[in-house]
């Protein structure tokens, strides 16, 4: 590399040595001094949870290192119409707030796809929506390890392995000792680090580059402010409609997951879920404007420079351009570069542990609940935490496997969201919407959907067009290039191909380029979520109605989303006896035993 941006000084080791000291400790803490006797203490905090750290914890989630490194490369590489995917995701969280908390608190379950076996009255839907979960979940994971650890090797000289490693062993750690406790409470402390380290880092740049005036200036100018995309083709990478309309189905998977669902019954009351869940709308306003505004300064920094980092060669990959650029403006401010580096693995270790904890509650209550079911608590809990150290083995396997994986990184996360998550939240609204809905129906339009899904996406990463970048930055000014590097990005396209490959970008024009095999390969990935969602729903329907809806069975009304209990009322019985008087002339008696474990019948 051309630039000496990857040395240290000895305030970065401190600073990442601290971050990673706490971490642990906050882990060594609730497993060694405060103990989980029970495995509704360790995989839901006894669910005595306080609202604010779990609106935190539900935050940094899943905007983790992804955001961090994908969000300010958006903004550089194309413009600003990204910031519609997080009104989308702010009216995910909304949704989540309203209707999804009043609807799965009072179950009191510990795991998303318990309801699902509860409402379809079927181990097999229970099974399949697990599956899903995990392999979002695990995909998931693997990104969020790589994709820093692939731009601190180029560009800080830390080991692929070293990051992966470190991060997924630490992580593994922390989360298989202390639970559902230590993983909300590292959240919150990472979420200070994170927050912290990027105000720092805007501040800074705004400074270096001459205040907010000039940058919206420069921006304005190179045509990186746009909000005004309204083409309807699906194959417009990022539009209005696109963004905010695929962007909720492609974010309600993760409201309604396991990771969602599992924070929300850790909280002492529906109340405090409520208002934790509506608490992030506001903080993912804040958190993705200053992640843009960085975008912002950033670009308006390599304009004045006339020197664009990719095209110079001085980095081989656009996902690189945050760490690079921290490094090189910032390198002789001791432990800034350190600070940063903190911020990103806590990125990473929010979601990792997020997704282990959620992952060994699947183990316990979805996939070994009858052979552990007359397991003590203290056996139960051994289980889980042996499950939490093997998963986050099998996401550092992963993620090293994927070390190929190469493009935005915001566009592969919210792709595996939607490839995978939205079938699977097809068949959770298909069960809350739909009382006529029954298993064969969740089953089958859950495996049409998912398969369905799948196909495009690979079809689209295989043959999918390629993205038209805004007007390129300038390297008029570069007084070091690398001329190899220069060659090696500018032969093979006009377009950056993010690691020379061409991973998921469909075209900003209204034609197809290089040879699209199919017209729905070019269809904008973040219509994935929708296109799962809505043919799992309808296919799940249609079989339904075929194989005689419910079988002659009502719903429980306690399956279905309260708001629509009356709309449906003729479809269902109520979990009360007295609460309503009658369902067309079927008194509404049945006991809890049989809402959990048996077909429910309306008793004449």
């Amino acid at each position: 590399m051309s630039d000496p941006v990857n040395s240290f000084h000895v305030l970065d080791y401190v600073a990442m040595g601290l971050f990673f000291l706490v971490c642990t400790g906050i882990g060594v803490y609730y497993g060694c001094y405060k103990k989980q006797k029970t495995t509704e203490e360790y995989l839901l905090g006894g669910r005595r949870m306080h609202l604010i750290p779990v609106a935190i914890s539900l935050l940094v989630t899943y905007q983790s290192a992804i955001s961090v490194l994908g969000v300010p490369l958006e903004t550089y590489v194309y413009n600003t119409m990204s910031y519609y995917m997080v009104v989308a995701i702010m009216i995910a969280h909304a949704i989540q707030g309203f209707f999804i908390v009043p609807l799965v608190y009072p179950l009191g379950i510990s795991s998303s796809y318990e309801y699902f076996g509860r409402r379809f009255k079927s181990r097999a839907v229970q099974l399949l929506g697990t599956a899903m979960g995990m392999l979002q979940t695990l995909m998931y994971m693997a990104i969020v390890l790589l994709a820093p650890a692939l731009a601190l090797e180029a560009v800080a000289g830390i080991p692929l392995w070293v990051s992966i490693v470190v991060v997924g062993i630490i992580g593994a750690a922390y989360t298989s000792i202390g639970g559902m406790k230590t993983v909300i409470w590292t959240d919150v402390f990472q979420f200070i680090i994170l927050y912290g380290g990027l105000i720092v880092i805007l501040v800074l740049a705004l400074i270096e580059v001459g205040g907010f005036y000039k940058v919206f200036g420069v921006a304005i100018d190179g045509k990186r402010i746009v909000f005004d995309e309204i083409n309807p083709d699906p194959r417009v990478r990022h539009t209005i409609w696109g963004l905010l309309c695929g962007g909720v189905f492609n974010w309600l998977p993760n409201c309604c997951n396991q990771s969602a669902v599992q924070r929300i019954s850790s909280m002492k009351s529906a109340r405090d879920a409520k208002i934790s869940c509506l608490l992030n709308v506001p903080l993912q306003f804040v958190y993705s404007l200053i992640l843009t505004l960085v975008g912002l300064v950033i670009y308006a920094y390599f304009v004045e420079k006339q020197c664009d980092p990719y095209l110079s060669g001085a980095i081989s990959n656009y996902n690189q351009l945050m760490p690079y650029f921290v490094m090189k403006v910032f390198h002789n401010v001791p432990g800034l570069a350190g600070l940063f580096i903190a911020a990103l693995f806590s990125g990473s270790l929010s979601t990792l542990s997020s997704g282990i904890n959620s992952m060994s509650a699947n183990t316990l209550k979805d996939i070994l609940p009858n052979v552990l079911r007359n397991a003590q608590q203290y056996n139960q809990t051994v289980i889980a935490k042996v499950a939490s150290m093997l998963f986050g083995a099998m996401a550092v396997g992963l993620a090293y496997l994927a070390k190929s994986l190469s493009g935005p990184v915001t566009q592969i996360a919210i792709t595996t969201f939607g490839a995978v998550g939205g079938p699977m939240a097809g068949i959770f609204f298909l069960g809350a919407v739909f009382p006529q809905a029954n298993w064969i129906g969740a089953f089958s339009g859950g495996m049409i959907g998912l398969a369905i899904n799948m196909w495009v996406a690979i079809g689209s990463v295989m043959y999918g067009a390629k993205a038209v970048p805004s007007p390129r930055v300038s390297i008029e000014d570069c007084s070091v290039l690398n001329f190899t590097g220069i060659l090696s990005n500018l032969t093979s396209t006009s377009t950056p191909t993010f690691a020379n490959t061409t991973w998921l970008y469909t075209t900003q024009m209204s034609k197809h380029i290089d040879g699209s095999q199919l017209a729905i390969y070019d269809v904008s990935y973040v219509y994935f979520g929708l296109i799962g969602t809505i043919i799992t729903i309808v296919s799940g329907i249609l079989i339904s109605i075929c194989t005689g809806s419910a079988r002659g069975d009502l719903t429980c009304d306690e399956y279905i989303f309260p708001c629509l209990r009356r709309v449906w009322k003729g479809h269902l019985i109520s979990s009360q006896p007295g609460k309503y008087k009658a369902y067309k002339n079927k008194t509404s008696v049945i006991n809890e035993h049989e809402i959990n474990v048996a077909p429910i019948k309306a008793l004449e």
